[in-house]
């Protein structure tokens, strides 16, 4: 499944994620989001970030973020209702990008 995935199909990614606070690293951890699969490229996937991140200090990671990944970072796989990335992302997002 991790290398069938098709646009408009869910990944889940482990993130590491560091907290900083006066440039120090204070805490490190894993954090597992949800990306929705946009393009299949010939390397893996590029998707936009579903979950929300939080905020921390040098964190440039958003919902919405465009990420890209392999199929070995996938550790599960879901299948968003259509419409309901439609209505989050836009009907362009199945468009096929330049």
């Amino acid at each position: 499944m991790r290398c069938s995935s098709s646009p408009g199909d869910a990944a889940k990614l482990l993130f590491d994620i560091e907290t900083k606070e006066n440039g120090r690293v204070i805490d490190r951890g894993v954090d597992r989001m949800w990306v929705i699969i946009k393009t299949k490229t010939k390397h893996g996937y590029v998707g936009v970030l579903d979950s929300n991140p939080g905020f921390a200090e040098n964190l440039n990671l958003r919902e919405g973020s465009k990420v890209a990944f392999r199929p070995e970072h996938v550790i599960d796989t879901g299948h968003p209702p259509r419409n309901y990335v439609i209505e989050k992302y836009g009907a362009s997002f199945f468009q096929d990008e330049p």
